[in-house]
């Protein structure tokens, strides 16, 4: 044997050593904690536990001892009148191994598909389902699935999103020529592309050029308002597979700047406005045909756009003309003809000229409520897919007359709570309701949809939007568009797209407009979640009253702190103190399940939540309850101090991450819960939280606390 065998050898029965040295520390620890704190139970029943305690050990990636056996006592604690508590601690065991292994298995599987990432679908598709045989056999008989579920899950969805694509692009490309897109429609599509849609696209292969495809697809098929089977059958298969992908395929909604003709039949107040609005008769003369003047051009013209009864009548009446297209002299029958053919031809002109100009009225109409639209994309508020929260836009849209302003307003839901904008069709400037709403200048509060913010958004106003219709839209134009269309529908295919990309190009989506739009609509989801959580109805309708909060100057700094918290947020934050909300309300809604909590403090804060957000209760109660919990987590002490926001930065008024963690901590032994607070809690909340624990006057809680603490420090410590 060579000295570097040797070597290796010697090297390895040290690793060996050190292994067994770990293992052999392991079992002594199994067997001398379960002699120690299962000495109720059988020789057999101890030996049984300390084996397995022993197995789950051995495994790779395994919990910490001590972490094990103090979960074996809080089990014990939960089930100490149970007869059968040695055959629960075993099965537990036996489940914490089962899951372990499991889920090791499940890793390996992990391994080995990102080895394959990259490499052609088929042979992705060929070991997923390799995968998913070895998944099965796994899974059996194992009660938590997690990890194993999202694996075969992952997979599946993907494999699944791109068979739906290659079917919607089948679909695209069976529809008739005029619905293909050109190079120029698709290169648009592409740059109107969200970011948010893009990282969707990217995340699961899918080519940006070809579902920019699909969507200038779509919108030709609604400009054309195409209702044969081809098209729905693609159109739905769209939709399905914008689900999958989760971005937003609204039906209620216009999503481009094409018109939408159900919209506008889903809300006739805009219709009326249309009518009745002097801005919108200028676009009344917008369109003409009287560069139509000899007969050659108006042959050309019914040739494209007549119907079949007047392409058969010019056909009759193109003798009556010499070489140089001068009329005839007619006969009284020939006569009639002729002037058949006018009439029908007038109509069509007529019918052509009404047509158009109703669409640029329309698109006029439709813009800002489309832009906003973009605004609130599918990802743009709280930074969620839609399948994350219960969304409603637009259950209606109303005209508001407001002085001499007309005010478009916008009414859905988001998570069911209200959420309405308003843009001022005079000015262009955008306006959203504030819920929470303090008043610097009158130093005064107001709760309720009463009171709206100004976003501070220039959009175009209508009279921009008209205007600029009628600098695109000259007879000169026209004129080219015609000459360019072979057909009806391709002319008003054409129309459309150079209206729409008009449109488009003079609002401004800039990121930071999104940003500022999305950050006031979680203000408001935000003290809607408060309200709804810890105001009953009868107590929000009194708070309306705004002489109620700003007389009651505990009340007024509750709500001027909430409110400020929420203006001085980021959307992550606020979506951390909207959950945090909803796990509030569920941890206290049950008396018998506080009683269980072991911890002094949050047992005290969690009581008097319960009894003080009861029906019966009132304001005064319910504010100093709630203003007692926010505290613990508010930087600064405002118990006794004025709030002042002049004198505040976004950064020192409130963690949200205290919040969280507080709310997850377990609540049913004290000894987990006191080792986690200086693990998982900022320096601040530590000091405040001991503030709280010593003048808390119940001591014997704090002496079986103490008690705890002490057994589990007798605990040895296993590395």
């Amino acid at each position: 044997m060579t000295w570097v065998e040797n070597k290796n050898q010697s090297t390895k029965e040290q690793i060996n050593s050190k292994v067994e040295s770990k293992e052999q520390k392991n079992a002594s620890f199994a067997q001398a904690i379960t002699e120690k704190a299962f000495k109720e139970f059988s020789i057999d029943e101890k030996r049984a536990i300390a084996i397995l305690i022993n197995k789950y050990l051995k495994l790779p990636k395994a919990i910490e001892p001590r972490e094990l056996f103090q979960k074996l006592l809080e089990i014990k604690k939960n089930n100490l009148n149970n007869s059968k508590l040695s055959q629960i601690i075993i099965d537990q065991l036996k489940q914490k191994i089962s899951k372990k292994e499991n889920d090791l298995k499940a890793l390996q599987i992990i391994r080995e598909k990102k080895k394959i990432n990259g490499r052609n679908p088929l042979l992705k598709q060929q070991v997923w389902e390799k995968n998913a045989m070895e998944i099965n056999k796994i899974t059996e008989g194992n009660k938590n699935r997690d990890i194993l579920k999202k694996i075969r899950e992952g997979d599946r969805k993907e494999i699944e999103i791109k068979n739906k694509f290659e079917h919607v692009k089948q679909l695209q490309s069976s529809l008739k020529p005029e619905y293909q897109p050109t190079q120029a429609q698709i290169t648009a599509k592409v740059q109107s592309l969200s970011p948010e849609t893009k990282a969707k696209l990217k995340s699961s292969g899918l080519s940006e050029t070809d579902y920019a495809k699909l969507l200038a697809s779509k919108d030709s098929l609604f400009s054309a308002n195409d209702t044969s089977q081809e098209s729905r059958d693609f159109l739905d298969s769209l939709k399905e597979l914008n689900q999958s992908l989760g971005i937003r395929d609204l039906d209620q909604m216009p999503n481009s700047f094409s018109v939408d003709k159900q919209f506008f039949k889903d809300n006739p107040d805009l219709v009326k406005h249309i009518w009745e609005s002097q801005d919108f008769k200028t676009l009344d003369n917008s369109f003409d045909l009287s560069w139509l003047k000899n007969f050659k051009e108006v042959a050309t013209f019914v040739e494209k756009f007549g119907d079949e009864n007047l392409k058969r009548l010019k056909s009759q009446i193109s003798p009556f003309f010499d070489e140089e297209w001068r009329l005839k002299q007619l006969t009284p029958e020939e006569k009639k003809i002729f002037e058949t053919f006018f009439s029908s031809f007038q109509a069509i002109k007529q019918q052509m000229t009404w047509v158009s100009i109703n669409m640029l009225k329309a698109w006029a109409m439709q813009a800002p409520i489309v832009a906003l639209y973009h605004y609130l994309d599918q990802d743009s508020i709280g930074l969620e897919n839609l399948n994350q929260q219960n969304r409603q836009f637009w259950d209606r849209t109303d005209i508001l007359t407001e002085w001499e302003d007309k005010i478009l307003k916008f009414s859905g839901k988001i998570d069911n709570k209200p959420i309405n904008f308003y843009f001022n069709l005079n000015t262009g400037k955008l306006q959203c309701d504030d819920h929470l709403n303090f008043n610097k200048d009158q130093n005064r509060i107001s709760i309720g949809e009463t009171t709206r913010t100004d976003l501070n958004i220039q959009l175009p106003s209508q009279q921009d939007l008209i205007t600029l219709l009628q600098e695109t839209i000259t007879p000169e134009t026209q004129q080219e568009l015609l000459q360019s269309s072979s057909n009806m529908q391709e002319y008003h295919q054409n129309l459309n797209q150079l209206i729409s990309s008009t449109l488009e190009g003079s609002f401004n989506f800039d990121p930071l407009i999104r940003s500022r739009i999305s950050m006031q609509t979680e203000k408001n989801l935000t003290s809607q979640e408060f309200s709804d959580d810890f105001l009953p109805p009868h107590i929000s309708s009194q708070l309306q009253d705004e002489r109620i909060i700003n007389n009651n100057p505990q009340i007024k700094k509750l709500f001027q702190i909430l409110d400020f918290v929420s203006e001085n947020s980021t959307s992550d934050q606020l979506i951390s103190l909207r959950k945090s909300f909803k796990k509030l309300t569920s941890l206290i809604s049950s008396r018998q399940e506080l009683e269980k909590i072991a911890d002094p403090i949050i047992k005290e804060q969690f009581i008097k939540l319960h009894e003080n957000l009861q029906n019966t209760s009132t304001i005064a109660n319910r504010t100093e309850t709630m203003f007692s919990f926010l505290q613990i987590f508010l930087k600064q002490d405002f118990s006794k101090n004025e709030f002042n926001p002049q004198t505040l930065t976004k950064s020192d008024i409130f963690d949200f991450i205290d919040l969280e963690n507080f709310l997850k901590t377990p609540l049913l032994d004290k000894n987990l819960v006191t080792s986690l607070y200086y693990k998982n809690f900022s320096e601040p909340f530590n000091k405040r939280y001991l503030a709280k624990s010593q003048n808390n006057t119940n001591h014997d809680a704090e002496r079986a606390d103490e008690q705890l603490a002490e057994q589990l420090a007798e605990l040895p410590a296993v590395a």
